[in-house]
């Protein structure tokens, strides 16, 4: 990716470089590829030398905010790892949709289980299935469900055998040969998304599961892993969810919906 330029007048790098955080239109020699307002920019001196990069306001004085060192770092870190992941998961979870295309036409459904962010993941992603991933493209239901909702059942299994088995006796009971688990865990150790994948496997379920590099536990279980090349948690959950995308709407192409 190639951002615009702008190019400062002579004299104009020193004030940068000693932490003057924004750059005044008069100090602009000129603008390549026309930015849009908001838009990221590199800022370069006047021998083309890279200064940093601002965001872009064409109808303000101040035409370019500088982002700060810190800031610029964290962002770095955010895209790697959403570059990495689309290089490194493209063909899986391509994979997973068709296996999920399958599974939805000979009449399956989804389960989604997950703890934590990825509890939270697993109602956001079911609910795109059961709704739709645009509203601007209604459609017809498809039948999924998060295993993470009904706090009756999980309070009350919790209490009386243990939280570790809460997803599994789920898979058991709602599961039918065919479904598939969408299993999710940053780590991929989380014992009750492992448990919930060992009975999936025993009652003929397929699994997709979704973790960090290692993939943990769950890689051995998994038909189709999506592992996500980092091992931040936020990192890791944000691509999740990118993913979760990419396959609802592979599975809407594929089924031609």
């Amino acid at each position: 990716m190639t951002w615009p330029t702008v190019h400062l007048r002579h004299g104009e790098a020193q004030r940068i470089q000693a932490g003057h955080p924004w750059v005044y239109s008069r100090n602009i020699q000129k603008v390549t590829q026309e930015p849009e307002d908001g838009d990221v920019v590199q800022v370069r001196d006047h021998r083309r030398r890279f200064l940093g990069l601002g965001f872009f306001n064409s109808k303000s004085k101040i035409r370019v905010r500088l982002i700060s060192r810190s800031k610029l770092e964290v962002n770095q870190s955010f895209f790697e790892v959403k570059l990495q992941t689309a290089a490194d998961c493209s063909e899986a979870v391509m994979k997973a949709a068709e296996m999920i295309v399958a599974s939805l036409g000979d009449g399956g459904k989804l389960m989604f289980c997950g703890n934590g962010g990825s509890a939270g993941d697993s109602q956001h992603l079911a609910a795109e299935f059961v709704a739709t991933l645009d509203h601007r493209r209604p459609r017809h239901g498809l039948a999924a469900l998060a295993l993470t909702t009904d706090t009756s059942f999980l309070t009350a299994y919790a209490n009386d055998f243990g939280f570790e088995g809460v997803f599994a006796r789920q898979v058991e009971t709602l599961g039918r040969p065919g479904d598939v688990l969408v299993a999710i865990s940053t780590s991929g150790n989380s014992g009750n998304v492992v448990a919930a994948c060992k009975a999936a496997r025993d009652n003929g379920i397929r699994i997709c599961a979704m973790t960090g590099e290692s993939g943990g536990q769950l890689a051995e279980h998994a038909d189709v892993l999506l592992a996500v090349p980092s091992k931040v948690t936020m990192h890791i959950q944000e691509s999740h969810i990118a993913l979760g995308h990419v396959m609802t709407l592979a599975v809407e192409r594929l089924m031609d919906l």
